[in-house]
């Protein structure tokens, strides 16, 4: 008989860029592990996190910010006084 639904289990996801360990309960499949306080549990990579992307982190507003500011002295620093 097939089973219809996934296993629902504890699964460790792991940032590659930080290296952050996030666990959380997931369908995922994977064939690698990883031991997190005494228990083995499968783990999946993941390339991007709430760790490592700039939305998350603030370095995307600060290149925002940056370049406003780039732009308004393109904007203005050309005109005369009157």
């Amino acid at each position: 008989m097939m089973k219809t639904t996934p296993e629902y289990r504890p699964v460790a996801f792991r940032d590659t860029t930080t290296g952050d360990l996030i666990v959380t309960r997931s369908t995922v499949r994977t064939t690698k592990t990883i031991e997190h306080q005494g228990v083995t549990l499968p783990l999946y990579d993941l390339d991007v996190s709430s760790y490592s992307h700039p939305a998350y982190t603030g370095a995307d507003s600060i290149r925002r910010v940056s370049s406003q500011i780039d732009k308004y002295k393109r904007r203005y620093s050309g005109k005369k006084k009157r």
